[in-house]
Order: structure tokens, then sequence, then C-alpha cells
């Protein structure tokens, strides 16, 4: 089905009109297709700090982006915040980001990795849960179709557990996914019944 909205807002009456009664501009989503079954471009990957999982860049490679580490325009940044314990290491996650959102491919995908908070360690679970608020608020600012997440791998893990969560928020099919915190379990695989 046609957007008449999005149609409208793309041609020059239109975007006049929208502009002069305050109405919001609207950016056209990567959807996923059997064309455009994957986003077109590159994947940056970043660090905040010392990563306190394993096999993050094994992981990020499997989605089917070409993972660099510098780029102009990427189709997907991903943000290893997994050492974040301080508020201080929050500072190394603004610092990394700030640079390269505005870069963001419209369209794009961001997508912050973090640790679950500890019961023992309130450094760390203000540190992480900070994180949840700093993903909505990007969310939000970024605009142009492009969407943030905050997926925690548990401590200790390894982030081999978070390949199809990957797969799937660097992909067209999470056009609609935004803001939303994805805490992976320690879950253990359960056989399935005798035959």
């Amino acid at each position: 089905m046609a957007d008449r909205y999005l149609h409208l807002t793309g041609t020059a009456p239109g975007r006049f009109l929208t502009r002069r009664l305050g109405l919001p501009q609207p950016a056209p989503l990567r959807r996923w297709t059997l064309e455009t079954p994957r986003l077109e471009g590159s994947l940056l990957h970043l660090t905040a700090g010392a990563s306190a999982v394993t096999g993050v860049a094994e992981a990020l490679s499997r989605p089917g982006l070409p993972v660099v580490g510098d780029t102009g325009r990427p189709a997907a940044i991903v943000l290893d915040a997994t050492g974040v314990t301080t508020a201080a290491g929050l500072g190394d996650v603004h610092a990394a980001l700030h640079p390269v959102v505005r870069s963001l491919a419209p369209g794009g995908r961001i997508v912050v990795l973090g640790t679950v908070p500890s019961p023992d360690d309130h450094h760390q679970a203000a540190a992480q849960q900070a994180l949840e608020g700093f993903v909505r608020s990007l969310g939000k600012e970024t605009g142009r179709g492009s969407t943030v997440q905050l997926v925690r791998i548990p401590a200790g893990g390894t982030a081999r557990a978070a390949e199809s969560t990957l797969r799937f928020l660097l992909s067209p099919r999470s056009a609609y996914v935004s803001g939303q915190v994805i805490e992976l379990t320690a879950a253990t695989a359960t056989p399935g019944p005798a035959a």
C-alpha cells in the first residue's frame, strides 16, 4: 500500500504546505523485501573502554555487513559498552558515538551492547542502567528512519548468544523497532522430547 502522506511530503508543494502547517516530515523506512534483504553499506564497530564479553567481532561478521573501523556513511553502528562500570565510563560512550552519529546513513541502525546490571556492584549497575536512558534519548534524536537499541549480554558471557538478535537488529526487518532494551539470558538448551 502506498503511503500518500510520504508521497505528498516528497513533492515541492507538499513540503511547503506541511512545513507551513507544522506537520512532521517523515523519512522513508528501509524495509525488508526480496530485493533488499540486508542494509546497504558498512558496519562501524566502536568500543567504550575494554570489552567485558568475548567474540564481539565474530558475532558482527555474520549479519552480512562489511565491518570497518572508520567509514564515511555507515549503514549501522555497533558500540560495545559492556566494559562501562562507572559514571566516568559513560563519558567514553558519548566520546565514541558523538563524532559518528550524524554520519549514519538515513534509515541506519545503532546498537549499543551492554551487560546486565549487577546486584552486587552498584557502580556498574548505575552505569549500565544509565545506558538505557541514553539509548532511549538517542533513539528520539536520531530521526531520519534510524533505530537505536540496547542489547544486554550476561556478564562473563559471549557475544555469540547475541548473534541472532544482532542479525535481526542490523537488518531491514527491524524498521519499526527503536529505543528498546533487549536483555539476553544465560539459558541452557533443554533437550526435546524423546522420539
